[in-house]
């Protein structure tokens, strides 16, 4: 049986917001132990060498914006993290499945421009009743905790309008239009200042990958790797995570860090509240993907591809050049029966936009398949936000939380995870100082 060891703070979970987490307990003066299941850190992001193109890439979450991610840039600058962004769009196509349309650039004809401005005034206002720092459930925001297909269908809109503004949004989305809230498009714009422009402006990425910027964080860190936890249980004056294998750590406090979608995967006891059981056993219905392209490079440069409607890629970028060619990031929504490992699929379903494009190679990680992850980033149901967010991470006994999924500012976002893991330390912090 591996020996016990004891500290003031065991972190469960590796990604973004349990390495910001133990960061900050231990700049606090106290010691912390930090378990990730896998054998890196970094979480629903992964920084790693691609099998294609020559070069390491972001398989997870990748970008952010450097005016409004307040918690990533300030520990870039901390860190010395050099901050890239992706080239701009020499093409954007936005794809009308329903018409067999292919438009470039903005697509809402001169007749619809009244409804578009309509559309955005809407979208502002309902933005402006947000405070993105305080719990969404404290906000009497139920009216707009509803579907965003919900939300934009009442609008009336042109379809021209409709598909624009569509296309504009799903690429944030990892589920159907039905089954993500409206309230966290007007959270995230609300977050940022109330411009909904900003949501197609999260384009600078950490230079050095994600892996970096998670051993900055780590750096004084005790942490052990391998190590998926099977338990935890709390008694009146201590916390102890037990790992599959069977290694014991014992603490004062304890900060769980890991994916909403795996908590079940976790005994605890005494038991979690009844709302945190029964929203990990639904589990958000993130279960989109990331898919890399390597194509013959395009005859018209950087392309920037909207499909809301397509069956497989409803979004793709290109993100890098290579000799060999273009390497272009496609994201969408796991199906059954298409098999993203198939370059064929990804060709057939980047050709509705431009057709006549060449796929050499693809490469992805499954996320949902994902035994630590479960899904991908956060999608917010309708009633998630205005009915939990609040009890999501509110801590229990001597356990806190962390993470995009539980964040109050920015929700399922890299910026959401960093400043959920700040609040988290602070939690432990002070509750430590007061026992």
């Amino acid at each position: 049986m591996p020996a016990s060891s004891d500290c003031d703070v065991v972190v469960i979970g590796g990604g973004i917001a349990g390495c910001v987490a133990a960061r900050d307990a231990q700049d606090a003066g106290l010691s912390v132990v930090l378990l990730e299941a896998k054998d890196h850190l970094g979480g629903r992001t992964w920084f790693k060498e691609l099998g294609i193109g020559n070069r390491s890439v972001e398989f997870g979450g990748t970008w952010i914006h450097e005016d409004y991610y307040v918690n990533i840039m300030r520990d870039a600058e901390r860190y010395g993290l050099p901050i890239v962004k992706t080239e701009d769009a020499d093409v954007v196509a936005l794809v009308d499945a329903d018409n067999g349309q292919i438009d470039l650039g903005f697509s809402v004809p001169p007749e619809q421009w009244q409804d578009f401005e309509r559309a955005m005034f809407e979208i502002l206002s309902a933005a402006k009743r947000v405070d993105p720092e305080r719990p969404l459930s404290e906000q009497g925001l139920e009216d707009l905790d509803i579907s965003w297909r919900e939300w934009l269908t009442a609008r009336n809109l042109p379809r021209e309008t409709y598909n624009f503004v569509d296309g504009w949004t799903v690429l944030n989305f990892g589920a159907d239009t039905d089954e993500v809230s409206a309230l966290w498009i007007f959270a995230f714009i609300a977050a940022c200042d109330n411009s909904a422009y900003a949501l197609c402006l999260v384009h600078s990425k950490i230079g050095n990958g994600s892996m970096d910027y998670c051993e900055h964080l780590t750096k004084e860190v005790d942490v052990r790797l391998d190590a998926p936890v099977a338990s935890v249980k709390q008694d009146a004056d201590s916390i102890t995570a037990t790992t599959t294998d069977g290694a014991t750590v014992t603490a004062r406090a304890a900060i769980l860090a890991a994916p909403v979608n795996t908590w079940g995967e976790i005994s605890f006891e005494p038991k979690l509240s009844e709302v945190k059981r029964e929203l990990s056993a639904k589990g958000h219905p993130g279960y989109g993907f990331k898919v890399w392209a390597l194509v013959e490079k395009p005859e018209e440069g950087n392309l920037c591809i909207l499909n809301p409607g397509a069956d497989v890629i409803q979004y793709a970028l290109t993100d890098y050049h290579e000799p060999e060619g273009d390497l272009i990031a496609c994201f969408g929504k796991k199906r059954e029966g298409f098999d993203l490992g198939d370059s064929k699929v990804i060709e057939d379903s980047l050709a509705e936009a431009r057709p006549g494009i060449k796929v050499i190679e693809t490469e992805h990680h499954d996320w949902c398949a994902d035994p630590y992850a479960q899904g991908t980033w956060a999608v917010h149901p309708p009633g998630w936000l205005s009915g939990h967010q609040a009890e999501m991470r509110r801590q229990e006994g001597r356990l806190a939380f962390a993470g995009a999924d539980v964040a109050i500012r920015m929700a399922g976002l890299i910026e959401g995870a960093a400043g959920s893991g700040v609040a988290a330390a602070a939690d432990v912090v002070g509750f430590l100082g007061e026992s």
